[in-house]
């Protein structure tokens, strides 16, 4: 292939499309330059492979090389897959007309993000009927609290009177909250303002809804009952800040949220569930099932780690010195304890977290850390197998090593149970340089067996319940194993080069495509126990929740 690029290079200098076009044709059907992932068996040996993303933008290049040939019959399909894998239409060097022919049709992926949603509660009116606030869904509302004596607060409230007269027909609701005094003073100060808003005794209801300790506070709530902003103790300013976002969400009447991807028209759906947005870039995000108490999503970001319910509420926050990153999970016993190991690629430290109960504790690596997995999930005191620059290491439930294997630097290792099943072991992908090796090893680390690679795969993640091993080129960043659209049947989700592609784990088959951009971490697993998993999906400082439209039916 070097020969053939050389081929191309000195062709293209002196403008000999018609050579430097055979050339480029022959390249891209030895390697079209995807980003691929390769499916294979517990033995090493390929059963499928999958273009994931355009990866060196090869297919791109030899369509414009066809093209300048005179050979569109062959360049179009080039670049109608370039294109299907990501491609930028710009690095085509087409005309935006064909390129609009060529590009496939996409969908707009709309999700809105997750904002804590108001528990139902009463508002008991001073002088009138008390408002359920689910009756106020499909409104926008103003949580005004306030006291006589408070300045800030008798400077203020005006202000948001002129602004509820002036949004009221637009679906603004308002309410004065009193804080701390008689209705008798409260009725009293209102009048003194001027005020026409429905006054509200702030009861125990309240107190424990909204634990307003300051004054001023206004709290606002969009028309699908979440809260979505809280400003205490006003200074120069904040006011305008309200009505801007009380203007927002007035605007938001019909809003389907925002686009987050655009899926290729044709094969399965996905729809969002939910997403959320966080203060630092997600590291990990990993749904943990413990039966009988309901599945949590663990979410790394930073040195945080949170653990959300299955509707994206946080239910713990995790702070201090503690590794986050790609996050490991044992089983759930049955009282629905777990425990959670943490590490960064290249890093040395290990973080272990015992849930619900947030037991936290650290273990030092011997050397940098490319993998690791807990010997036996159902048991984390059995410890947990190592995949380092240097090889294996076998640690206790404390962490301390206890057996080794160097083999050099270990480029992911998944559970192994050999082609006919038998004792249970581990796969490993080695190699530093471009030779890769499949090995696998017992469970105290004797080497079984291993197979030379003919290609150089990046790193090995995932394993299907039937036995297959995903093997990633260097621009494909995730992938994941999960039960999407039929129980009975797996598929593979795997992101890379600014696409989401889910593919049929026994042939390879694509079904589902998407262009979402930063993908760094996927997983699945069944929040709604109707038997198929939802997708979690982390770019950024967002995760999302995919699930198949029709679930509940």
């Amino acid at each position: 292939m070097e020969a053939l690029g050389s081929r191309i290079d000195s062709a293209t200098q002196i403008k000999d499309w018609q050579t430097a076009a055979r050339a480029a044709w022959l390249l891209v059907r030895a390697d079209d330059g995807a980003g691929r992932l390769t499916w294979v068996n517990a033995d090493g040996e390929p059963i499928w492979t999958a273009a994931v993303e355009a990866g060196s933008g090869r297919l791109g290049h030899a369509a414009r090389l066809l093209r300048l040939a005179g050979r569109e019959d062959l360049a179009e399909p080039l670049l109608r897959r370039a294109l299907m894998l990501g491609q930028p239409a710009a690095d085509a060097g087409w005309e935006s007309d064909t390129i609009a022919r060529l590009d496939p049709p996409t969908v707009e992926i709309r999700a809105e993000t997750w904002h804590l949603p108001l528990d139902p509660i009463n508002l008991p009116v001073i002088e009138g009927d008390p408002v359920a606030t689910n009756d106020l869904i499909g409104n926008v509302v103003l949580l005004d609290f306030w006291a006589s004596w408070c300045g800030p607060c008798r400077e203020e409230l005006p202000q948001m009177q002129a602004f509820h007269e002036e949004n009221a027909a637009r679906g603004l609701v308002t309410f004065a909250v009193n804080v701390g005094e008689s209705r008798g003073v409260a009725v009293s100060a209102a009048g003194s303002l001027g005020l026409q808003l429905p006054l509200v005794e702030y009861t125990a209801e309240l107190k424990e809804a909204f634990s307003v300790e300051r004054l001023p506070t206004v709290i606002l709530i969009d028309r699908a009952g979440k809260i979505r902003g809280r400003w205490e103790l006003f200074k120069d300013g904040t006011e305008e800040l309200i009505f801007w976002a009380a203007e927002k969400m007035l605007e938001l009447e019909n809003a389907d949220g925002e686009e987050i991807a655009q899926r290729l028209v044709g094969g399965e759906t996905l729809e969002v569930r939910w997403m959320r947005e966080f203060q630092g870039a997600v590291d990990s995000v990993l749904p943990v099932s413990r039966p009988g108490h309901g599945t949590r999503v663990a979410v790394g970001h930073g040195r945080t780690l949170l653990v959300l319910d299955p509707d994206g509420k946080t239910e713990k926050k995790l702070k201090g010195d503690l590794t986050s990153g790609r996050l490991v999970p044992s089983l759930a016993d049955d009282d629905g304890n777990y425990s959670l190991l943490s590490y960064r690629l290249g890093g040395t430290r290990i973080s272990r977290f015992d849930l619900p109960d947030a037991g936290a504790g650290a273990w030092d690596a011997p050397a940098p850390l490319f993998d690791v997995s807990w010997i036996d999930p159902t048991n984390p005191a059995a410890g947990a197998i190592l995949g380092t620059l240097d090889g294996l290491v076998r640690v206790d439930g404390e962490g301390q090593p206890v057996d080794s294997a160097d083999i050099g630097l270990v480029r992911g290792l998944s559970r192994h149970s050999g082609p006919s099943g038998g004792a249970p072991g581990w796969a490993v992908l080695t190699g530093k340089t471009e030779a890769r090796s499949w090995q696998t090893f017992s469970d105290d680390l004797a080497a079984l067996s291993t197979r030379e690679l003919e290609h150089a795969p990046w790193r090995l993640e995932g394993q299907g319940a039937a036995g297959g091993y995903g093997l990633l080129s260097d621009t494909v960043k995730a992938v994941t194993v999960g039960r999407f659209f039929d129980p009975r049947r797996e598929h593979v989700a795997v992101a890379g080069g600014g696409q989401l592609v889910l593919l049929e784990a026994d042939s390879g088959n694509e079904v589902f495509r998407a262009r979402w951009d930063g993908i760094q971490t996927l997983s699945a697993g069944d929040m709604d126990g109707d038997g198929l998993d939802e997708l979690f999906v982390g770019w950024g400082k967002r995760i999302a929740v995919l699930g198949r439209p029709d679930h509940s039916n």
